[in-house]
């Protein structure tokens, strides 16, 4: 009998490559079938990276093992491979963070909770797509990091006067969320008739909040039909 595969190569490496896909933690499992199949599918294991807390159905990466994983490849593997990485700062060394960061230098979204400013500097050269961080650790919004962003998601206060003027620079932003920590008294609501008017790009605003129904009063009753406007309270999805 022979050894060859009975579909073509493209085909058997796009049947791999759609189970990793579709079944990320399966995929140790799966380089086990054939040297060929390793080498088509392991890429695929560090396309998303999570350090510091677990997501179900992603594979997490220890911080004791961050080391020798980064010892076992070259640079380049990281750079190619790697295009979402979540980062909860807080339960994640310092040092590993930094390293996966300098490596990982094609991540196009990255999500990075509780970021040390010093964090910025190794996010600057990255061609981001989606981010998702806090107002406060942000740099200027001329800066060519910004540039291809199109999916923002803010966790703000009640700096709203310069979340929007920081919104209003972002030409290519589609998508904004927000997570509102804001009291209710409304005084920062009315600032959404300015987000809503001041991008010609966006297409969707999303605010996670305590008081939806007063969010969703101050959109202005004839918004531009290419707004979708969601509004969720906190408390449902705790």
């Amino acid at each position: 009998m022979s050894a060859s595969p009975l579909f073509p190569r493209e085909l058997e490496r796009e049947i791999f490559e759609i189970c990793a896909l579709s079944q990320p933690v399966f995929i140790p499992k799966v380089m086990l079938v054939a040297q060929r199949v390793k080498e088509w599918i392991e890429p695929l294991l560090y396309r998303t990276i999570v350090l510091g807390f677990r997501v179900p159905g992603v594979p997490s990466l220890p911080y004791h093992i961050v080391s020798s994983v980064i010892c076992r490849k070259p640079k380049v593997f990281f750079h190619k491979a790697v295009r979402h990485l979540l980062v909860f700062t807080a339960l994640y060394p310092t040092r590993e963070v930094d390293s996966m960061l300098s490596l990982c230098t094609g991540v196009e979204d990255i999500w990075l909770f509780n970021a040390r400013k010093a964090l910025i500097p190794l996010v600057r050269s990255l061609p981001l797509k989606r981010l998702y961080v806090g107002f406060e650790s942000l740099p200027s919004p001329t800066l060519p990091m910004f540039s291809r962003l199109t999916h923002l998601h803010l966790r703000v206060d009640q700096k709203m006067n310069l979340i929007c003027a920081f919104v209003e620079a972002l030409t290519a932003l589609t998508h904004l969320s927000l997570t509102d920590s804001f009291s209710s008294d409304g005084t920062a609501f009315p600032m959404i008739h300015r987000i809503l008017a001041s991008s010609e790009s966006m297409q969707v605003l999303i605010v996670l909040g305590h008081t939806p129904s007063m969010w969703m009063d101050a959109v202005p009753p004839a918004a531009p039909t290419r707004y979708a406007i969601y509004a969720y309270a906190l408390s449902w999805i705790w």
